[in-house]
């Protein structure tokens, strides 16, 4: 294992660790695909860990204060076949808030390579698993249109830049 693998492996622990947690996150999201194995091998490690992998989930509904969404969200970030294929083999988990962190997931990457898998999700009967697919989905079209957005020209970066201030 090499330098840069170490400090990634180090990186995702610290997202166990709420002191570290958002540091952590912030320069795992730098790290990008490199970092896609190790957040995987976290989640299937950390499952078993009463309370560690879940941290303080609010009731319905994703939270980045969570290890598992924080991890979730670097995944989905990621966008490529070894998340997606994760979040897949969650939804047949017997953990509940698994199947939901899995939902999430691939609704957040969706737009990507995830649609008929996330079809199926739609078409479960189980509400909550469904309702945490749609919000995966509506976060990843949220990053898409800010991906599309006056944020992203160049002119109006420029302009923002020269604006007077006073």
């Amino acid at each position: 294992m090499n330098s840069n693998d170490s400090e990634i492996e180090e990186l995702v622990g610290g997202l166990f660790i709420p002191d570290r947690s958002a540091a952590c996150y912030d320069r795992l999201k730098i790290a990008g695909n490199r970092a896609v194995p190790f957040l995987v091998a976290a989640v299937n490690q950390n499952r078993l860990a009463a309370g560690t992998l879940y941290g303080p989930i609010p009731q319905d509904f994703p939270s980045l204060d969570s290890p598992l969404y924080r991890i979730g969200e670097l995944l989905a970030a990621s966008g490529c076949a070894v998340a997606a294929d994760h979040f897949i083999r969650n939804l047949a988990s017997g953990d509940e808030c698994l199947r939901e962190y899995a939902a999430w997931g691939l609704g957040a990457i969706a737009l990507r390579n995830c649609g008929e898998p996330v079809k199926r999700i739609l078409a479960n009967e189980d509400r909550k698993v469904r309702t945490f697919a749609v919000r995966g989905i509506g976060r990843a079209l949220a990053a898409e249109e800010f991906r599309e957005s006056a944020l992203y020209d160049p002119d109006y970066q420029r302009r923002y830049r020269e604006r007077p201030r006073g």
